[in-house]
């Protein structure tokens, strides 16, 4: 009998020690999650007021205290989003979603980060199931339509924007997206009422900036360019940034107002240093003001953005050569010159010449009228004047300079052949350096030449030469 009461004792001792041991663990637990909210209002409040990173560190202990905080998980991806931090924003959102699957607002931010990263059949589909969830979300249909416009579906996007404004038609956004897929369809009228909307709701902000600018776009789209000139106005007043609204301001104004143009233009150069387009319409819009300086500045600074083609490139060189040309620099001219017709040598007009005449008549330019050596006159080879034909052409030596750097290239020259088949005179019209220059002009005045004729008879001529050294 004495054994069995010891035996209940013991028993009961047993059970009144599990109690307070489970109400002991679940005190505990409700602590450390009391501590984990804590963390995460601590969290929210800071990332209100603009600190992400203190936000992000409060969402982190919540998680060390309660790695299951779904909410927690959330939290800490909308701020990692907001860093622009998309993959790490997916990878919690994705969390989230393990612990509460049926959470639409993290399936519709985990459809944002994903479009972020370009992930766009993925982003579709989550916003698809949280379109599921609440049919009624506005923010789901918006998102979705910005996803299905990336993916060019414009009229899948259209009705997905006019549903968010059904469901919340204060929506701005969904306005301004809705008139962008409108003017994609042509559908000007349609686009203008719903950047009218955006103005309407965000009279003075970057979207406005951005209502404005489009609504120049389907003015112009309607053939009324003078008043999409005022929208376009209002856009740079508002976001004096926009490189776009600059460029198309500037670009209305061409004609009618040059120097406003130039202005937009420069502006438009300001925000975006490597605009070709601004730059080339800048440079002409200088050169018909007579600023030639101006219009160099502008050439030389396209010639360094890369990339471009070799059509443009050769251009450019040969406009700049034109310039440099009017300024009276005739051998930096001369080497633009060169330099488009050795990028485009069958072809590229220029004023009605190819980029090699162009070359050419510079050069003649630039050479004497009279063979020094002869006293006669020098001709152009063409028309009745025959080439002269190389007869004895020794290869030039190269520099032990230029070999040490494993130097190659060519030396382009002007000469003059006299009636007699020598060179009297040799000049460089694009050199190479490290001595080969020197190299060049040394060895062709040694070459000789069968004569060129003019109506059968040795005159002097004038001719451009290529002095190559490879190793």
């Amino acid at each position: 009998m004495k054994r069995l009461t010891a035996l209940l004792v013991t028993v009961a001792m047993m059970a009144i020690l599990t109690f307070i041991g489970a109400s002991y663990v679940g005190a505990q637990d409700a602590s450390t999650k009391a501590q984990a909210e804590a963390h995460i209002n601590l969290g929210t409040s800071l990332g209100a007021k603009g600190d992400l990173d203190g936000a992000i560190k409060e969402y982190r202990e919540a998680l060390r205290l309660n790695p299951n905080y779904w909410l927690a998980h959330y939290d800490l991806g909308v701020a990692l989003g907001n860093k622009g931090d998309w993959n790490g924003q997916v990878a919690e959102e994705r969390e989230a979603l393990r612990l509460n699957p049926n959470y639409a607002a993290a399936h519709i931010n985990l459809g944002v980060a994903l479009g972020h990263i370009n992930n766009w059949d993925e982003d579709i589909e989550e916003l698809h199931e949280a379109l599921r969830l609440e049919p009624n979300n506005s923010a789901a249909h918006y998102n979705l339509g910005v996803a299905l416009r990336v993916k060019d579906d414009w009229d899948g996007a259209i009705t997905e924007y006019r549903e968010a404004i059904r469901l919340n038609p204060n929506f701005a956004e969904a306005h301004y997206n809705l008139g962008i897929a409108l003017g994609h369809k042509k559908d000007w009228d349609g686009a203008m009422a719903e950047y009218q909307a955006t103005l309407r709701l965000n009279p003075g902000n970057v979207l406005a900036a951005g209502a404005h600018y489009n609504l120049g776009i389907a003015l112009r789209g309607k053939g009324q360019l003078e008043n999409g000139v005022e929208e376009f106005r209002e856009s740079v007043r508002l976001n004096p940034n926009d490189y776009l609204a600059h460029w198309e301001l500037g670009m209305a104004l061409y004609v009618k107002d040059p120097d406003g143009a130039i202005v937009e233009l420069r502006e438009a150069v300001r925000v975006n240093p490597k605009s070709v387009l601004a730059r080339y319409f800048l440079a002409s819009l200088l050169g018909a003001k007579g600023d030639i300086d101006g219009r160099i500045d502008q050439l030389r600074a396209i010639l360094g953005i890369p990339p471009n083609t070799v059509a443009y490139t050769a251009m450019t060189h040969c406009l700049l050569g034109s310039e440099l040309e009017k300024k009276g620099d005739l051998k930096a001219a001369l080497e633009e010159y060169h330099t488009a017709y050795t990028l485009v040598p069958s072809g590229g007009i220029h004023k009605g010449t190819t980029y090699k005449q162009d070359y050419e008549n510079l050069l003649h330019k630039m050479e004497p009228n009279k063979d020094s050596g002869t006293g006669g006159e020098i001709y152009s080879v063409g028309g009745n004047v025959s080439a002269p034909i190389p007869v004895y052409k020794p290869e030039p030596t190269y520099t032990e300079e230029a070999r040490k750097a494993k130097y190659q290239g060519a030396v382009v020259l002007w000469i003059v052949v006299d009636s007699q088949g020598n060179v009297t005179d040799a000049r460089l019209a694009k050199p190479l350096g490290l001595g080969l220059d020197e190299k060049a002009l040394e060895t062709v005045r040694t070459w000789k030449f069968k004569p060129a004729l003019r109506n059968g008879v040795p005159v002097s001529v004038r001719a451009t030469v290529e002095v190559s050294f490879r190793l």
